[in-house]
């Protein structure tokens, strides 16, 4: 059986935890010892809801990844403890189904250890492309495969890699439903995943949509990172690139974790393309909390 490690945490979000976790038959450790997460549980959450969220993010971290513990209602602060660190987010609101997303991607990033063959500094271009049907299941698999990619021929660091690839799985997910299959924003956001889960399932056996695939890209370089997922579905008027401009709260966990975790996001004229750009070292906020990780030097080509 799973096992979830939950950091200290107030009792009502405890109980959301818990109720979520027996929901999905999953085992809650609570204030597991520091250091230890990794080997104690499958997947470490860090309650961000307290307004000391950002100091208790740093004093809680493990070893490995985590998700952050979220509330809706501070949604104007969610970005900023996702650029702090973590690789994912659950929101208190739609804890199942985050939950739930949250297993499988750690689970599918598990089944695919890398190893860390280090030909970075020689490394001119690496491209890879995959058409994938349109199943979420597969969403995962390919995000798994972008995490090893970078960790075997970037040397890329563990945390960044997995933020990455779940950023890519989030715009892999979205081209399967918003685009390929036409599922509505709004019933997504209203979090009913059986019908969701439904609808999808029946437009996967339609005309126009089993037509349809998801064309998944990925081109890595010792400087860059590119990403381009292109869905066969009508398009939206996304505009060509990341709208900064769009209040935090107005966005879904796929448009958080994109806003946080990527340098550029641009969307094509159609918008059935997204374009996820990473320069690459990347220096960020999450060197401050992972020292270790920061004093790993990539050296270039060019030196």
């Amino acid at each position: 059986m799973p096992r979830v490690a939950l950091g200290d945490s107030s009792p009502a979000v405890t109980a959301l935890v818990t109720d979520a976790a027996r929901t999905l038959g999953v085992q809650v450790a609570q204030r597991p010892r520091a250091g230890h997460c990794a080997e104690a549980a499958d997947l470490f959450l860090v309650d961000a809801t307290p307004p000391e969220a950002s100091t208790q993010a740093a004093a809680q971290r493990p070893e490995g990844p985590y998700f952050s513990l979220v509330d809706p209602a501070n949604l104007d602060r969610v970005q900023q403890i996702l650029q702090r660190g973590g690789i994912g987010l659950v929101r208190t609101t739609s804890m199942v189904g985050d939950l739930d997303h949250a297993l499988r991607l750690v689970a599918a990033f598990s089944d695919a250890p890398a190893r860390a063959v280090r030909l970075q500094p020689a490394l001119v271009r690496a491209e890879f492309c995959h058409r994938l049907p349109n199943d979420v299941s597969q969403a995962y698999l390919w995000a798994a495969e972008l995490r090893r990619e970078l960790q075997e021929r970037l040397t890329c660091p563990l945390i960044l890699a997995s933020r990455l690839a779940a950023a890519a799985f989030e715009a892999v997910q979205n081209a399967i439903l918003r685009g390929n299959l036409e599922v509505s924003a709004g019933l997504q956001s209203a979090g009913d995943a059986a019908t969701v889960s439904a609808l999808a399932a029946m437009r996967r056996r339609q005309s126009p949509f089993r037509e349809r695939a998801v064309w998944a890209s990925c081109r890595l370089s010792a400087e860059e990172i590119r990403i381009v997922i292109r869905d066969e579905g009508q398009g939206f008027a996304a505009g060509p690139t990341w709208p900064q401009g769009v209040p935090v709260p107005a966005l879904g966990r796929g448009g958080l974790i994109l806003r946080a975790f990527c340098d550029q996001v641009r969307y094509n004229s159609e918008g059935n393309e997204v374009t996820i750009l990473q320069s690459f070292p990347a220096i960020s906020d999450e060197a401050a909390l992972w020292p270790e990780i920061a004093a790993v030097q990539v050296p270039s080509p060019r030196q």
